[in-house]
């Protein structure tokens, strides 16, 4: 019966120790490897997150550089009509000037 009991006593002494370990902090071979498991999703995840992220951040920069691509050549357009009418005008303007000159 003694044996027993002293079995015992060292079966729940050593769950006292791990108890303690883990209470403390510690990790045992078993816990550490499902901590570094879960860890490592944990991070694989965050990863993923973050490449969406930048995809997402890369559509959105090459939707903006396209904008701006077709506000400058809308500009360019601009400013050619603005050249033109402008010739127009200095025409016109000469134009008037000579017939007011024969009147």
């Amino acid at each position: 019966m003694e044996k027993l009991s002293s079995a015992k006593g060292k079966e729940v002494s050593e769950k006292n120790k791990r108890n303690r370990g883990k209470n403390a902090g510690l990790e045992t071979p078993g816990t550490k490897s499902a901590a570094s498991s879960t860890r490592e999703a944990q991070l694989r995840e965050q990863l993923q997150t973050e490449k969406q992220h930048a995809d997402l951040l890369q559509q959105e920069l090459n939707t903006l550089k396209k904008k701006v691509e077709e506000t400058e050549e809308s500009m360019a357009k601009t400013q050619e009509d603005v050249l033109r009418t402008q010739k127009q005008m200095k025409k016109f303007k000469k134009r008037q000037e000579a017939s007011d000159l024969m009147l």
